[in-house]
C-alpha cells in the first residue's frame, strides 16, 4: 500500500479515520462556497478505498445546505459574482465532456449566485478542473494506484492500516496553475 514518501513537501498531514477525513475534506473544500485559495480542488484517493471514500464524501456534500449566511441551517452560501456561477457551469460541462461523472450537485440554484456543492469523479487530465484552481464549490476526485500518478499540488488520500491520511504539498512551485477567468 503506498504511503506519502516525500515529507519535505508536506505542510500538514491529517491522520484520521476515513469518515472524519471525508468531513475535514468537505469542510476544507466547501467553506465560503469553495472560494478559498487554499481549499482542495483535486483529490487523489487510493483505488482500494476510492469508491468507499467517494460515498462518504458524497454524503457529506449532500448534507450541505445552500442559503443566506444568516439563515439558520445554511452551511454554504453564494458565489461572489455572476461570473463565478457561469464559470461553475463551464467547469462542470467541460469535466463531463472529458469523462467525469457528476456524483452530486453540478447545477445552478435559482436565479441568484448559488451553485450546488459538486462532487466529480474521473475527469480526464485535460479537463479544466484538473488543470486549474477552480475557486468554486466543485471537488474533483481521482483514483490512483501508485503515488507516481498523483499530480503535484493536489490533496491525496491513501490508507495505512485502518486510517486514512490526507496530505498537501507546500512549495508554491507544486501548486496548480491559476484559473483563466475569460
Amino acid at each position: 500500500m503506498p504511503i506519502w514518501t516525500r515529507p519535505q513537501r508536506v505542510s500538514r498531514c491529517f491522520v484520521l479515520v476515513r469518515e472524519l477525513t471525508g468531513q475535514v475534506l468537505v469542510a476544507n473544500k466547501f467553506r465560503n462556497a469553495g472560494q478559498v485559495c487554499v481549499s482542495a480542488n483535486r483529490v487523489y484517493v487510493h483505488r482500494s478505498i476510492h469508491d468507499q471514500f467517494a460515498k462518504i464524501v458524497e454524503q457529506k456534500v449532500r448534507a450541505l445546505r445552500i442559503g443566506h449566511g444568516l439563515d439558520k441551517g445554511t452551511t454554504t452560501g453564494s458565489l461572489a459574482t455572476q461570473r463565478g456561477v457561469e464559470r461553475c457551469v463551464r467547469l462542470v460541462e467541460d469535466a463531463k465532456r472529458k469523462g467525469a461523472t457528476v456524483v452530486t450537485g453540478g447545477n445552478r440554484v435559482g436565479e441568484g449566485w448559488h451553485f450546488e456543492p459538486t462532487l466529480l469523479v474521473g475527469a480526464g487530465r485535460d479537463a479544466i478542473v484538473h488543470r486549474e484552481e477552480m475557486f468554486a464549490p466543485i471537488l474533483s476526485m481521482y483514483a490512483f494506484d501508485s503515488e507516481d500518478e498523483v499530480s503535484p499540488g493536489v490533496c491525496f488520500v491513501t490508507v495505512v492500516n485502518t486510517v486514512a491520511t490526507m496530505a498537501y504539498p507546500t512549495r508554491s512551485s507544486d501548486w496548480p496553475t491559476t484559473p483563466t477567468w475569460a
